[in-house]
């Protein structure tokens, strides 16, 4: 009797407690809090770590430019490079979190290219929350490029040197001027290639002297090219000049377009 009993209050409880449904929201929440607060401090931990990134990236863009001043203008030299690169960036970099800090700094030269300087960081910060799931530092790293004499200077100045020149001081103009930018321009020289600077006469003829017939810099093209007169179709000297035949009157006089027709092959094309 007395196991009857037992055995009808224990299946009463457990009917109860299959159709209870208060607390769910408690369950719910005890299963959903490890995640969440996960991920809560997966943010704040990384935007910590973002945060210190930020400012080393700040500190390492002044650190190369510093370098690259400080190279062009020769205070130091390229086996000095390293430490003064460290040197910068301990002064700039203030950020407290960061630790494990580590700079390195590489020199670059091509003679057609300019100059380069890479400055490459990296750090970690001490996790709050991370360290939970088993991530007790969190890494990050950054780095700054500073890049200059990659165009060199090229000035090219016609100087008018023709006889209206000499009229209302222009000559003496022209030459304060002319000497006025060649002493600008040579300031941004700091080492031997960096600025050309041609000085070409504006005037009528030059003579650039016979041995430079071959050079590559002057083009004969033109004065090699048949008369423009026979490329004009409309033109009548043109006409005259194609149905030319043996006896024919010549199309071209000296005068007027400094061509003549002979009365034997030419000896020349």
């Amino acid at each position: 009797m007395l196991d009857t009993v037992v055995f009808r209050r224990l299946r009463t409880a457990v009917r109860r407690f299959a159709g209870a449904n208060e607390g769910n929201i408690a369950i719910l929440f005890g299963i959903a809090v490890i995640p969440i607060i996960s991920f809560v401090g997966a943010a704040v931990d990384y935007t910590r770590a973002n945060s210190a990134r930020s400012s080393m990236q700040a500190a390492l863009d002044s650190t190369a430019l510093m370098l690259a001043k400080d190279l062009t203008e020769g205070t130091i030299t390229t086996s000095e490079i390293s430490a003064k690169a460290d040197a910068y960036f301990r002064a700039l970099y203030t950020n407290s979190e960061a630790k494990s800090l580590a700079i390195t700094a590489t020199y670059t030269q091509n003679s057609s290219n300019g100059s380069t300087i890479l400055v490459n960081g990296a750090g970690a910060i001490d996790t709050s929350f991370m360290r939970v799931a088993g991530f007790p530092t969190m890494d990050f790293k950054t780095s700054s490029t500073s890049l200059w004499g990659s165009k060199r200077m090229r000035v090219a100045m016609v100087l008018d040197n023709t006889g209206s020149m000499d009229q209302n001081g222009k000559m003496a103009a022209m030459q304060k001027a002319a000497t006025d930018m060649i002493t600008d321009q040579s300031s941004y020289s700091k080492k031997s290639g960096d600025v050309y600077i041609s000085i070409i006469p504006f005037t009528k003829d030059v003579n650039v002297g016979t041995t430079n017939i071959n050079a590559s810099w002057i083009n004969w093209s033109e004065w090699e090219a048949e008369p423009p007169i026979l490329n004009d179709k409309s033109s009548s000297i043109n006409t005259a000049f194609k149905t030319a035949k043996a006896g024919s009157t010549c199309p071209f006089t000296t005068n007027t377009h400094g061509f003549v027709c002979k009365d034997r092959p030419a000896t020349a094309s």
